[in-house]
This record gives C-alpha cells, sequence and structure tokens, in this order.
C-alpha cells in the first residue's frame, strides 16, 4: 500500500474488523484483506492476496500455530507464564530461556 491509497474498512458486530479494502486515488482496487473470527471474537483467519492464513488458538489468546493455505508454516510454545518460549518455522528452531 502506498500513503496516497484509500482504505474502506467493514466491521461487524463488537467492533470486530471484517474487510479492509484499498483503493487507489483514482478508485482502482489496490488489495483487500478479509477476516474470521471464532465463537470466542478471537480472529484466526485472515485472507489476503489468495492466499489464507489460519491461526490455531488456544486458551489466554495464545497462538499456538500458523497455516498458509493448510500447511503449517510456524508453531509456538509457551512457558507457564504465557511467555513464548518456542517459534519454530521451516527455517528458524529458536527457544528462549529466561532467567528466573
Amino acid at each position: 500500500m502506498r500513503d496516497d491509497d484509500l482504505l474502506l474498512l467493514t466491521c461487524v458486530s463488537a467492533q470486530r474488523l471484517k474487510n479492509e479494502v484499498y483503493y487507489s486515488l483514482v478508485g482502482s482496487l489496490v488489495a483487500t484483506n478479509s477476516y474470521s473470527y471464532d465463537a470466542s471474537g478471537t480472529r484466526i483467519r485472515l485472507l489476503t492476496g489468495g492466499v489464507t492464513y489460519t491461526n490455531a488458538v488456544t486458551a489466554g489468546y495464545r497462538v499456538t500455530q500458523v497455516k498458509t493455505n493448510g500447511t503449517v508454516v510456524e508453531t509456538y510454545g509457551y512457558d507457564n507464564g504465557g511467555r513464548i518460549v518456542r517459534r519454530k518455522t521451516k527455517q528458524l528452531d529458536a527457544i528462549a530461556n529466561f532467567a528466573s
């Protein structure tokens, strides 16, 4: 997006963003992002540029897994305090150690 693009937002109940539609100054469509939510209102899906990103979310709104078009691309692990202690992707397997 450019600084001079126009943005149209569509919200559903509870002020949840459903769509972001970007237009150029001459009215041409630039991009559209669409969002979906689970029953508790957590945003779990983004559709943008023909790609669907889906989050697996646990209690406490912790993202444990991210999928791109149905393929797992990231996983996350948490400690008992809710801090992310592991992020794993195809290229990276990072583990954090926190001092007590």
